[in-house]
């Protein structure tokens, strides 16, 4: 098994937390989705859940922008709050970091699509 340091390590740590940060609403609204297509398909008004399931695709859309434009604009600041902990004298990690949380932003708005129209079609599976 190969090794990579702790500053790859202490990288990877910073960049997850923070994918953390955006994933995990995604997830609460793919939950609301889910429930609200399943809700307004089992009262038989579809044209409804798709109304609903387009208005949370936006919502989640929105935020993911947000978080694009946080990762790509306060990069530096975001890796730099876990500093004290992770970083040494002659580490380099903050770098590896600031990578890493570019490259997460890259696929934020992807895994929002997923998230919200994944739910929204099991819902409807469910349901149907």
């Amino acid at each position: 098994m190969h090794s990579y340091g702790t500053d790859t390590a202490s990288a990877i740590t910073i960049a997850f937390t923070w994918d953390s940060v955006v994933y995990l609403p995604f997830v609460g609204l793919g939950m609301t989705a889910r429930t609200i297509v399943g809700q307004n398909l089992g009262a038989r008004d579809s044209e409804n859940a798709q109304r609903m399931t387009y208005m949370i695709m936006g919502i989640s859309i929105a935020y993911g922008l947000v978080m694009i434009f946080v990762f790509n604009l306060l990069t530096g600041f975001l890796s730099a709050i876990f500093a004290p902990e992770f970083q040494g004298p002659n580490s380099n990690s903050q770098s590896i970091s600031n990578i890493m949380i570019r490259l997460i932003s890259l696929y934020t708005i992807a895994n929002s699509c997923k998230m919200i129209l994944g739910n929204s079609l099991q819902a409807a599976g469910d349901t149907l």
